[in-house]
């Protein structure tokens, strides 16, 4: 099994919110205090997780003022769809693993899309 670094976990918790649009572009996050109550970690946890979403330019940090989600909707959306195709990649890694090819896996997202599309 894999370990993520608790910091990594809640940077991506943060990363989903924003490209699902939970926080919209030029949102205020709340505080870093704020943050560590709500994924009960530690600030520095907290910290380093800004760290990260910041080196991936989907949080801007304004001295004094807090830390707030990219105004550049052509940025979310471009990590959007890196996000969307690196998924679709581990999914048809895994199914691959399980003996399923490409055909196999069409026909099994056709029947899935049937009963619940």
């Amino acid at each position: 099994m894999i370990e993520i670094s608790i910091y990594k976990e809640v940077a991506e918790d943060i990363k989903r919110k924003i490209i699902s649009g939970k926080y919209d572009p030029g949102q205020q996050l709340q505080s870093i205090l704020s943050l560590a109550e709500l994924y009960n970690v530690n600030k520095n946890t907290v910290q380093m997780a800004l760290v990260n979403l910041r080196e991936e330019e989907l949080v801007i940090t304004v001295r004094g003022k807090g830390n707030f989600v990219t105004d550049s909707i052509e940025k979310i959306e471009l990590i959007k769809e890196c996000e969307k195709r690196r998924r679709y990649e581990e999914f048809l890694r895994a199914m691959s693993k399980l003996g399923y090819n490409d055909k196999s896996i069409q026909a099994e997202i056709e029947v899935h899309l049937k009963r619940h599309g």
